[in-house]
């Protein structure tokens, strides 16, 4: 590919690349590669940037002399002999090579070279031509096959594996197997694996390992990764396999420390930062996700997936404003679909009570011609709407939503509590009743009984939401909130000894100094003013000081 290179001539003298790279910086300018030359008394200093309109406006403004030069970016393999191949084409076109430096780009994959040459477009040509000319290059059609993989295009992959299977070679070998494997042939993908001939070479155990836990097979992953276990302990690609066969597996906190090792070789990886920001989000350590993400978008600050990343660890923390943040800069980036901004930017009204405007972009996305289906973003797409239609109190049609939810992901658990509360507003009791009673048996956790509790509640299912209350003290006895939920729904219905029993063991008590007035203010009231009375005090002294009203 051609790349424009800003090419500056420099003094040779202290400060000269900090000061360049300041006035970059200052300019949100971002570099992509870097190269120095230099005599005693000048430089040159070469760059690839992310933009060269305002590199070279600020450069020339702080008084640096510069040109731009054409250069040629050539993506290559990450493995040893791969740049050779590269240069030979070059070599017989007779394409003189000036200089050569590295590109920096997020992959794992590849690595990129700059190239300067006599002629950018005959080397652009020359290469294109190679790959004409040797149609049976092995490192070309084991590409074809990976791109037919990603195009799910099976059988021709299939195919085209045993035409590259004819040399023989260990890439060759490896690509049969991991086609096979995703065909369902783990029985034959291993005697194919069993046919390489250099088993212990390192490259050759990553990739049978990735190719085994793509395929969600941990056990013959395991195998392979013991193989090289000691004898590449400390090599930084074994290292990143064993971080992500730990994060398959669920060991977050052992692929926490596989990324700690990997930074400690390689500090400005995006790739290990962000590994290691989705292994805190795992373990529910929110802040700490947000923390790797800055490190990975300080040395990439155009890589999207720390952004999502983020803003998936500021939603959690109920920060939804730094997340709709994060989340608007990847759609600007081109990091995010247009349906999936605008489903976003939906969620966002809702938050802030824009429940119409909101609704009207849900069934703008509804409504798009030629969408594609998607079962599980559709479900919660209706189960949003739903949640719009409740507040509007257009409680029959918030039911339909809910229920179409339900037929797409029968697994969405807050529909079915959601749907029962929709239908308690309807006076439909017995069909209330069933949707609850659904929600707990497929997720009978503490979580849900919780939700279940408070979502009765607010219609005045006090049986109902006593017994979730008390089926999640008897799960999980420490869960937040419980005793003082119970206590509030003592007070409720009058039981004021068990009231002020759980009041004592709640965490965070109405201060005993206020039960008296409480009271006093409870026992002139009417019933509707005394739920109301009790709701101001239990949010007063309990749900807001503690940030869980809207838990």
């Amino acid at each position: 590919m051609s790349l424009k290179q800003l090419t500056i001539f420099v003094e040779n003298k202290q400060g000269t690349l900090v000061d360049i790279t300041k006035t970059l910086a200052d300019n949100n300018v971002n570099m992509r590669a870097l190269s120095i030359a230099d005599t005693q008394d000048f430089g040159i200093l070469r760059l690839i940037v992310n933009d060269n309109e305002t590199a070279t406006k600020a450069l020339t403004e702080a008084g640096y002399l510069l040109k731009m030069t054409d250069v040629v970016g050539v993506k290559i393999g990450d493995q040893p002999g791969k740049l050779s191949k590269a240069l030979e084409v070059l070599d017989e076109a007779k394409i003189n090579m000036e200089y050569l430096y590295a590109f920096m780009a997020r992959t794992e994959k590849h690595a990129y070279v700059v190239l300067r040459v006599a002629d950018n477009d005959a080397a652009e040509k020359a290469l294109e031509d190679g790959l004409s000319m040797h149609p049976d290059n092995e490192a070309l059609l084991i590409e074809k096959c990976h791109l037919l993989l990603d195009y799910q295009r099976y059988e021709e992959a299939y195919e085209l594996s045993n035409r590259i299977m004819l040399n023989g070679s260990d890439p060759a070998i490896i690509l049969k197997g991991s086609i096979l494997l995703q065909q369902g042939n783990a029985k034959e993908a291993k005697k194919v694996f069993a046919t390489i001939q250099e088993a212990d070479d390192m490259y050759n155990i990553i990739d049978i390992c990735y190719a085994y836990l793509d395929n969600d097979m941990v056990k013959e992953a395991t195998k392979w990764l013991n193989y090289g276990k000691e004898t590449f302990a400390n090599e930084e690609p074994f290292v990143a396999l064993k971080a992500d066969y730990y994060y398959h597996t669920e060991k977050y906190k052992k692929a926490i420390d596989c990324y700690n090792q990997l930074i400690d070789i390689n500090p400005y990886s995006p790739i290990y930062w962000t590994g290691m920001a989705r292994c805190y989000i795992a373990l529910d350590a929110f802040d700490k996700a947000i923390e790797a993400c800055d490190y990975a978008l300080v040395s990439d600050e155009n890589y999207h997936e720390p952004l999502l990343i983020k803003a998936q660890a500021f939603g959690a923390l109920g920060n939804n404003e730094e997340a709709y943040k994060c989340y608007k800069k990847t759609f600007e980036m081109g990091g995010m679909s247009l349906e999936a901004w605008d489903d976003i930017s939906a969620i966002y009204l809702m938050d802030h009570g824009n429940y119409q405007e909101a609704l009207e972009v849900f069934e703008r996305i509804e409504n798009t011609p030629d969408r594609k289906a998607n079962d599980i973003i559709d479900a919660y797409r209706a189960f949003n709407m739903g949640l719009c239609k409740l507040e509007s109190q257009a409680f029959e049609e918030a039911h339909q939503y809910f229920s179409k939810a339900i037929k797409l992901n029968p697994e969405l658990i807050d529909a079915y509590l959601r749907d029962g509360l929709t239908l308690a507003l309807l006076e439909r009791n017995e069909e209330t009743l069933m949707a609850w009673e659904q929600a707990v048996k497929l997720s009978p956790t503490a979580q849900t009984l919780f939700d279940l509790g408070r979502i009765s509640m607010q219609v005045g299912y006090f049986a109902m939401s006593l017994k979730s209350f008390q089926m999640v003290e008897q799960l999980e006895d420490d869960f937040p909130l419980v005793r003082e939920f119970i206590a509030n729904i003592y007070l409720l219905v009058g039981k004021r000894p068990e009231f002020e029993e759980y009041n004592k063991k709640a965490t965070y008590a109405i201060p005993g100094e206020i039960i008296p007035q409480l009271y006093s203010k409870l026992e002139k009231a009417d019933d509707f003013t005394k739920m109301a009375i009790i709701q101001q005090y239990f949010e007063q002294y309990v749900l807001i000081p503690h940030s869980v009203a809207n838990r």
